[in-house]
């Protein structure tokens, strides 16, 4: 082991009790009920972001917490347009400025081949408590889409 190296115990132990908490956690869904949904929706013109939009349920309860948020899975369904590119940016607010932690591309399928379903797991970093959660979208055809859900855990 090197001596120069300085061990924070405190440090130490928390990494440890974040790294138990990532395996070890009660799971969380939003929207919380099937009866609800979140819409993305991509800007107007094709090709172009939209501008950074609050996630919120189809009853305008937004997607945040009392303690630090990690998403691990989301779900989309029931996209507008069959067979086209989606993108999209997830982001956290801090003052003015949007702190992105994870982005997606995706493919939408073909609705009456019962193609459309897509499902993903993803780990980014944590979003802090308190903090809303924003997203924004761009497609191929402006003004598309689709039905969101996701998967997600409290961090203390």
């Amino acid at each position: 082991m090197n001596k120069d190296i300085p061990i924070d115990l405190h440090d130490a132990f928390a990494t440890v009790i974040h790294i138990k908490e990532s395996l070890t956690h009660e799971t969380f869904i939003f929207p919380d009920d099937i009866s609800k949904t979140a819409t993305f929706t991509a800007g107007k013109n094709p090709f172009a972001w939209g501008s950074w939009k609050k996630i919120k349920d189809s009853n305008g309860i937004e997607l945040d917490g009392d303690f630090d948020i990690q998403f691990t899975g989301l779900r989309i369904r029931n996209p507008s347009e069959d067979n086209i590119l989606f993108q999209f940016e997830l982001a956290w607010k801090n003052g003015t400025k949007y702190e992105c932690f994870d982005r997606h591309v995706f493919r939408s399928g073909e609705k009456d081949k019962g193609i459309g379903d897509e499902q993903t797991r993803f780990l980014p970093n944590d979003i802090p408590a308190g903090k809303k959660v924003y997203y924004r979208m761009k497609s191929e055809v402006g003004g598309a889409s689709f039905n969101i859900s996701f998967r997600y855990h409290y961090h203390s």
